[in-house]
């Protein structure tokens, strides 16, 4: 991890170097394959759930909104003392939103 994020990088890189000059290869094929190829791979996989979770919620959303507006509509169509359906009307609106 302190390798791809470069942070400290010195620090792991230099003790190998010491031991063998060759170790800088395979610290730069490591930092060229995992900064320009996993990080990528990383951030799409990360916003590849994101995007599907979010799809999910909107989806969840519409038939949650859908559902309360049919049932706000059967609340205002139905007469609460015979239970039977009535027309919507103005003046049924009216008294409704004047009630609250």
């Amino acid at each position: 991890l302190v390798l791809l994020t470069t942070a400290n990088f010195p620090d792991v890189m230099l003790p190998a170097y010491r031991v063998s000059r060759a170790a800088f290869l395979y610290f730069f094929l490591f930092m060229i394959v995992g900064m320009f190829f996993l990080v990528n791979v990383l951030t799409a996989i990360v916003m590849s759930a994101y995007q599907r979770q979010a799809g999910v919620n909107r989806l969840n959303l519409k038939e949650t909104r859908q559902r309360k507006l049919n049932q706000a509509y059967e609340l205002l169509t139905t007469d609460p003392d015979t239970h039977e359906e009535v027309p919507l009307t103005l003046e049924r609106m009216d008294a409704v939103l004047e009630e609250s």
